[in-house]
């Protein structure tokens, strides 16, 4: 706020080969209890070899759900069993599954979009004891971060009500709010200078000493 910072939590970022891009963006909203939309490839190397062996009881049980396409009205439910689950794992089909609302949904509570080529977003998580960890590259791509509710709260000036185990919901903020992800292997620290890991390995063969991904929002 001005020359302040407001607030600060940690964040889990992308792996070192899911990297999370360095983006700027707006977020326009909050979506409450969001679905989680499983990437193609996620869907071929974690989802599909276990329906393989465990048959399609096991998305039921995941709380995972087959649909016809990802976005608006093209997301209607389809019988998984009309899926080539062999051509999923063998990378020459895509199926299109997102996870149901409910304590275990990997998106948590919260998810904080915006536009982007990459489909990065921040959102909540179930694993809160993994912002415990030291090094937190443990992602996909997308950030975790620590505190949502709080986040929503800065974002739209007053407190939002931690919702039920009801439907997605989305709700607009005002004008926007601007979003930078960035990636800094060094920062002033005080007086003196911190460094990080070079975990993306982006500043080449002259690179320092943990993760240095960050994201910020501005109001």
């Amino acid at each position: 706020d001005g020359d302040k910072v407001v607030d600060t939590m940690k964040v889990i970022v992308g792996k070192p080969d899911f990297p999370t891009p360095l983006l700027a963006g707006k977020i326009w909203y909050v979506t409450l209890n969001p679905y989680w939309h499983i990437p193609p490839d996620v869907a071929k190397r974690k989802v599909a070899p276990i329906v393989l062996k465990r048959g399609v009881s096991y998305l039921t049980a995941a709380r995972y759900q087959t649909v016809a396409a990802f976005g608006g009205d093209k997301e209607q439910p389809i019988e998984p069993t009309s899926i080539d689950w062999k051509a999923v794992a063998a990378g020459t089909e895509d199926a299109h599954i997102r996870q149901l609302v409910g304590p275990n949904n990997m998106m948590g509570k919260m998810k904080f979009g915006f536009v982007n080529d990459y489909g990065i977003f921040l959102h909540d998580t179930p694993h809160k004891d993994l912002f415990a960890k030291a090094k937190r590259n443990l992602s996909l791509g997308c950030v975790r971060v620590e505190h949502p509710q709080d986040l929503a709260q800065w974002l739209f000036g007053h407190e939002v009500p931690m919702p039920g185990d009801d439907a997605e919901q989305n709700i607009r903020i005002g004008e926007g709010v601007p979003i930078y992800i960035s990636y800094l292997t060094a920062r002033p620290d005080g007086e003196t200078i911190a460094f990080a890991d070079d975990v993306y390995k982006l500043d080449g063969e002259k690179s320092g000493g943990t993760a240095g991904a960050t994201s910020s929002v501005a109001k």
